[in-house]
């Protein structure tokens, strides 16, 4: 008989796209081009009820667009700033994508009903970056600060630097590569 051992929950997951949570786009259903994506229904019972069985687990928000969206500080709506705008290289998918309150609020309520910490992708793109092309971590910070205010703060448990940091490049408008010295100065900032 074979023997029979426990995973860890680190193990088992699931993803979101940060497309959802930003009004981002997304790829349509043939796969041809992208259309805005649709936060699913996070207060739906089903839904609830199917993720709560891999419980506990991790739910990860990222995706390409971690690297192209802004977290608004003030609750409500607000616009990018200078230097989020105009990141995407594909003309035709360019968009703006801006995480609000509402939105975390969302995936940590989610989160907490469901049992899970969430993995969180920080954009470090070419948005929050300064004249030399170094990564500036205010907006990230502000995004932290609120992810820990909430009632369900503790389910922020990993933040991860970007996504796909070698294809950087190929997604974005970058004034160089995000080559690995560049990327670890990223990390010690």
């Amino acid at each position: 008989a074979g023997e029979t051992r426990d995973l860890d929950p680190l193990y088992l997951g699931y993803a979101f796209d940060t497309a959802q949570f930003s009004d981002g786009k997304w790829w349509e259903e043939e796969g041809v081009g992208r259309v805005v994506a649709s936060l699913p229904d996070l207060a739906s019972a089903k839904l609830r009820n199917l993720v709560s069985q891999i419980a506990p687990s991790v739910m990860r928000i990222g995706g390409t667009d971690c690297d192209a969206v802004y977290f608004c500080p003030e609750p409500g709506p607000c616009d990018m700033p200078p230097g989020y705008d105009d990141v995407f290289t594909d003309q035709e998918n360019r968009h703006e994508g801006v995480i609000e309150h509402d939105a975390l609020r969302q995936a940590a309520t989610f989160a907490d009903a469901v049992d899970s910490e969430i993995l969180f992708c920080i954009n470090v793109g070419p948005g929050p970056r300064d004249a030399s092309g170094l990564w500036t971590p205010d907006n990230a910070r502000e995004l932290i600060r609120f992810a820990k205010s909430l009632p369900e703060a503790d389910r922020f448990t990993m933040w991860e630097p970007g996504n796909e940091i070698n294809s950087a490049l190929f997604n974005f408008h970058l004034q160089g590569s995000i080559n690995p010295d560049t990327f670890v100065r990223t990390l010690m900032t």
